[in-house]
């Protein structure tokens, strides 16, 4: 992943100018890779039921665009979604030190990304 991203940055970065700009398509575009591997996994698996683990961790980082946690340090808290019967992960978002877990758009996105033919049973 590293590699596509510092070639895809490095071969437009002259084109568009703006290398942070440049580094979020080149991850949107890597993530849209991701999605689509994810739903064929899920499609060309048995089951049609899945248990659904989200997991909002918080990681420490004394960098100045992190935001204090409730546990009074600087960080992230990215969310991390995955399923007990594939070992996937279905869906990733980074928010900041102060952002609530997982809410009702993270839960929007996930379902989205499931085939209409499979079910989430259990949410956790």
């Amino acid at each position: 992943m590293v590699f596509f991203v510092r070639r895809f940055c490095y071969f437009s970065f002259g084109v568009l100018g703006n290398f942070n700009s440049v580094l979020t398509i080149g991850l949107n575009e890597f993530k849209k890779v991701i999605d689509e591997i994810n739903k064929t996994a899920l499609s060309l698996d048995k089951n049609n039921e899945y248990a659904l683990f989200i997991d909002p961790a918080i990681i420490e980082a004394n960098k100045l665009d992190a935001a204090k946690t409730y546990m009074g340090f600087k960080g992230y808290r990215p969310i991390i979604a995955t399923l007990n019967e594939i070992p996937i992960i279905l869906f990733y978002k980074s928010k900041d030190g102060n952002a609530s877990g997982a809410d009702v758009e993270v839960l929007e996105d996930i379902f989205n990304l499931t085939p209409k033919n499979k079910r989430i049973k259990h949410v956790s």
